[in-house]
């Protein structure tokens, strides 16, 4: 095993010759899976780097969070059953709705962003019922900036979704996130992607789903003048919908003049209150047109109500439109007036608006819509008032909605445009792709038969989880810690404190100078002088890119008893090592441990090198052909120096750190 090192220093064929070698002198326990690179992979891994450290939810719920913020209330866990891609998928049950979408939100945490980078995310999801979920990449730091937030109609079978976007910022803590919060039920999501670059597949808009839309409409006239009130009884809002508004339009006619909607006491669905968008009477007053408006109403069958100032003849109209901006519904409102027996409103609109009007006409016998593409939502022809709405898909800057008469009369029309719960750049559906054909692997075939994909054993450990903010008066440790193939910390070849720190710089220690994690989560083991555990908490180390090294602290508690202990440390992909030394740890004080090293190619996170960690990297190796047996979890965990990539810098370190098969 002493000459395993000194593959790194020769040329690609000439390492693989070496591996040649050592496989067949010096692996005594190692069998190469060759079969591995003639299969073709079930994942759908692309060629771009993948950030994320769990995308498809095979190490469980490790590195991803829920965070919830009440009233709105949900569950996180994983399945097994129908995953997109590999053995799991993520299942968020929200059990409480909320307008906020991200009072539900499942996150993964820690991740860095460039300024200036191109950044592409992917994701396969699908819910119970149809509906809308926001995805954000976002500063986990107050006060949480936003750098990008699209949102998606998702519908009960798997889809692919993708966005990019460009950094603003450097910020080295992000997260990609999913909001869920705007509707009861459970969604499913899988095979996740935060990568740099474009997407590299080709990619087409979805329809036009996520332009408002309407869903149902209803409408009740009475034909006299003696009504204080109306109703409108036979509407119902679907509950499979999302981001759902009621109009309401009403049309008075009193021949005295003066009757319009009772805004002391003003229309109701069931118990929720309508908004007033825009009112005019016209006719010398004998005519009122009104165009009311709710937000968020309750789903299901109830009434509505309208109450007038006085007795007057009557048109209520309502309609449900769903995918609807809730914080802004809508657009400039523009209205028109006039005596003909036809007209047009010149409606301001945009990508992904709907344009909608709301007309009364004085003794109406034909009104029709005319525009082009436009559709009536309702139309009430009646001696007075005649009451209609309509809908049109954007045509631009502005949209063209048209009525016509068989008789000439006067009339007012209100038009505005409801605006999209979603921005105009809106997340690309993508279609599967095609895996390569296969081809054959240049890494020499063993002499053994070769061995079937081996996964790990356990489940990997979260990389990074939240942390608890230590509080005065806490025992706190401060870490220095060198992860092999990252930075200075070299690995079994180098004696890291002389040949990394001291002698030469940081970069002379062939580590990758910057990792694309360069926070993790490391736990921390004090063991007193029976060598019994006393505590085992949890912190994040920080890479330090002058040092080459991460650095950190973690929070003991207040309770910790002075004495002399034994530390051990570990974190994701490498072996538990001892700080050396006993320690001395002062209740209430902060300690200063010695620099410690760990080793790297723990795969499977069972604090062992062995062949089971070696089929999984081997899986994963894309050094002169892509991965054929891999799943992106494995990726992540068999990219041992962090660089992006699995490739003959990782199977060398590997190797190379073999003179510690078992961690301390």
């Amino acid at each position: 095993m002493h000459n395993i090192p000194q593959i790194h220093k020769f040329s690609r064929a000439s390492q693989l010759s070496l591996l040649a070698v050592v496989i067949l002198m010096g692996a005594v326990f190692f069998t190469v899976n060759s079969a591995m690179q003639q299969e073709k992979s079930a994942s759908h891994a692309s060629s771009a780097t993948n950030i994320l450290l769990n995308p498809s939810f095979e190490s469980g719920t490790a590195n991803w969070h829920l965070a919830v913020t009440s009233p709105a209330a949900g569950n996180f866990t994983t399945t097994t059953s129908n995953p997109e891609d590999g053995a799991s998928a993520a299942q968020v049950n929200i059990t409480s709705a909320n307008s906020n979408n991200w009072y539900v939100q499942l996150q993964e945490l820690y991740l860095p962003m460039t300024a200036g980078q191109t950044y592409t995310v992917t994701f396969w999801a699908k819910a119970s019922s149809n509906r809308q979920i926001g995805s954000v990449v976002q500063s986990n730091t107050s006060p949480y900036p936003v750098y990008s937030e699209n949102s998606s109609n998702i519908t009960t079978s798997w889809q692919q979704y993708s966005y990019t976007f460009t950094a603003p910022v450097s910020n080295s803590d992000v997260f990609v996130g999913f909001n869920l919060a705007s509707a009861t039920g459970t969604v499913w999501i899988d095979n996740v992607s935060y990568s740099t670059g474009t997407a590299s597949t080709p990619i087409t808009q979805v329809s036009g789903n996520l332009t408002p839309a309407i869903d149902s409409s209803a409408v009740n006239d009475a034909g006299n003048n003696a009504a204080t009130s109306g109703t409108v009884t036979n509407l119902t809002v679907s509950n499979s919908d999302t981001n759902e508004v009621i109009i309401l339009g009403v049309g008075l006619y009193d021949a005295l003049g003066g009757v319009t909607v009772n805004t002391s006491s003003p229309p109701t669905w069931g118990s929720q209150t309508f908004t007033k968008l825009k009112s005019s009477t016209f006719d010398s007053g004998k005519e009122d047109d009104e165009l009311w408006y709710l937000v968020a109403p309750a789903t299901g069958n109830h009434t509505v109500t309208v109450h007038f100032t006085g007795t007057t003849t009557y048109v209520i109209g309502a309609a449900d439109y769903y995918n609807v901006n809730q914080t802004t519904p809508f657009g400039t409102v523009n209205t028109t007036s006039g005596n003909s027996n036809s007209f047009t409103n010149n409606v301001p609109s945009g990508p992904n608006q709907l344009p909608i009007d709301m007309v009364a006409w004085t003794a109406a016998t034909g009104i029709r819509p005319s525009g082009t593409g436009q559709s009536a939502v309702w139309n009430k022809d009646m001696a007075s008032p005649a009451s209609a709405s309509s809908y049109a898909p954007s045509a631009g800057s502005t949209t063209t909605l048209s009525w016509s008469d068989s008789s000439t009369d006067n009339w007012y029309d209100i038009g505005v445009s409801l605006l999209p719960a979603v921005a105009p750049t809106q997340p690309t559906l993508l279609p599967p792709t095609s895996m390569p054909t296969p081809q054959p692997t240049s890494v020499p075939a063993p002499t053994t038969a070769p061995t079937a994909f081996v996964a790990p054993t356990t489940m990997p450990t979260p990389m990074l989880s939240p942390i608890a903010t230590p509080v005065p008066g806490d025992t706190i440790v401060n870490l220095n810690v060198g992860l092999h193939g990252i930075g200075s910390a070299g690995d079994n070849r180098t004696n890291t404190l002389s040949d990394c720190t001291v002698v030469n710089p940081p970069s002379a220690c062939d580590g990758t100078m910057n990792p694309l994690h360069p926070q993790r989560t490391i736990t921390v083991t004090v063991l007193n002088s029976q060598n019994q555990p006393v505590a085992n908490p949890q912190g994040v180390i920080t890479y330090d890119a002058n040092s080459g090294k991460f650095t950190g602290t973690v929070d003991l508690g207040q309770n910790f008893v002075t004495g002399l202990y034994t530390v051990k440390v570990t974190t994701n992909q490498f072996l538990t090592a001892i700080v050396p030394g006993i320690q001395t740890i002062t209740s209430g004080q902060p300690a200063n441990l010695p620099y410690v090293g760990l080793i790297a190619g723990d795969v499977d996170n069972n604090n062992n090198l062995n062949i089971l960690d070696y089929n999984v990297l081997m899986g994963c190796y894309s050094d002169l052909f892509p991965a054929t047996n891999c799943n992106p979890t494995n990726n992540a965990l068999s990219d041992l120096n962090d660089d992006g990539a699995v490739n003959q810098d990782d199977l060398n370190l590997f190797l190379r750190e073999l003179s510690n098969v078992s961690g301390q």
